[in-house]
């Protein structure tokens, strides 16, 4: 009889929730930096338009300069960033194989097995449980006060 025998695999990527913590290979690093540089610099151009319409409309009241310099010596910081991974690793398995080859059969007139059956018996005891129910010690509270 011949056996072949494949191994099972597993493979786990945890390439995601390490992404999210910061480790990234270069090509994603250096794609999500030029996406960072086109968000900002966007935000920067709708920022000096939003100043400029401010600007513009002085004469509505109010003092625009002012309120400019204080929102830019003092910016509202958002927090950002994680420490603990949202996306779990990936999982791919490849089961493994059990080929069985049995052997060459030389009487080709006997190529069947012979099998006999023989029922096993049961033999089953059965000890019920007991369970004792007593007070192995009574309350008792005793205060001595000695002078």
């Amino acid at each position: 009889m011949e056996l072949q025998t494949h191994k099972p695999t597993l493979e786990i990527s945890q390439y995601k929730a390490r992404a999210l913590l910061g480790y990234k290979n270069t090509g994603d690093a250096v794609s999500e930096w030029a996406q960072l540089g086109k968000q900002k610099a966007m935000e920067y151009i709708a920022n000096k338009a939003e100043e400029g319409n401010r600007l513009k409309a002085i004469e509505r009241g109010g003092n625009p300069i002012r309120e400019i310099v204080i929102e830019k010596a003092w910016p509202q910081k958002q927090r950002q960033g994680t420490y603990t991974p949202v996306v779990g690793p990936q999982y791919h398995a490849t089961p493994g194989e059990v080929s069985i080859t049995p052997p060459p059969v030389n009487n080709p007139t006997h190529i069947g097995y012979r099998a006999q059956y023989l029922p096993g018996e049961l033999n089953v005891q059965y000890n019920p449980a007991v369970v004792n129910i007593y007070m192995r010690q009574y309350p008792e509270i005793s205060i001595d006060v000695s002078i």
